[in-house]
């Protein structure tokens, strides 16, 4: 059995923009790993290719765990319906109980059952989490997941990430050296580990 995920000279380009070239790294499984870099450095990429949301050019990724939850940059949220909602789709039996102890976690107790358009960004934030970290998931990608989250809302996340995580892969993308710290993974340089390797 496989104990990490293993990436083997993996490509990936956009029409003439050469995102990753001969890219090979392995990610070790049950534990978190922050991948950092400059903007445009492919760090959304690798996890859309270890999701399996995008298909490599070249090269190969094995030990990908099978149940993936996923904290894309866009909330990506059903509008129309209540925070609640949203968070029972992916639980099983649609356990009302757990979304709500959850929700409450973050500070959304009492927003149950207004629909999330009505919500702010960092409320709309706080559900997307919510949703992924509820999700019984075998590997995580947090995807900027505290973005435009500050202060108590920011703390509670994180506490929340990390009791809910424990125990399980973890692929983290920020561009905060303190969120990495606070999630104590270890830490990818991306820009670092492509430059130079580009086409």
């Amino acid at each position: 059995m496989n104990d990490v995920i293993g990436i083997r000279s993996l490509s990936k380009s956009y029409g003439e923009k050469t995102v990753f070239s001969s890219l090979s790294l392995t990610i070790p499984l049950g534990s978190v790993t922050c991948l950092m870099g400059p903007s445009g450095c492919g760090k959304t990429t690798l996890a859309f290719l270890l999701a399996g949301l995008i298909a490599p050019d070249g090269g190969e990724i094995v030990g990908v765990p099978e149940k993936k939850a996923f904290v894309f940059q866009e909330d990506r949220l059903a509008e129309e319906f209540s925070a609640l909602s949203n968070v029972r789709f992916v639980l099983p039996g649609r356990d009302r109980g757990r979304a709500k102890e959850i929700l409450a976690r973050l500070g959304l107790g009492e927003e149950l059952s207004r629909p999330v358009r009505a919500f702010s960004g960092g409320m709309k934030r706080r559900v997307a989490l919510v949703r992924a970290l509820a999700y019984d998931a075998d590997v995580c990608f947090l995807d900027e997941p505290f973005k435009g989250l500050d202060g108590e809302s920011r703390e509670q996340a994180l506490r929340c990430t990390l009791e809910m995580t424990a125990g399980k892969t973890v692929i983290f993308i920020t561009h905060d050296p303190e969120e990495a710290k606070a999630l104590g993974g270890r830490v990818i340089d991306l820009g670092a580990l492509t430059a130079g390797k580009k086409e």
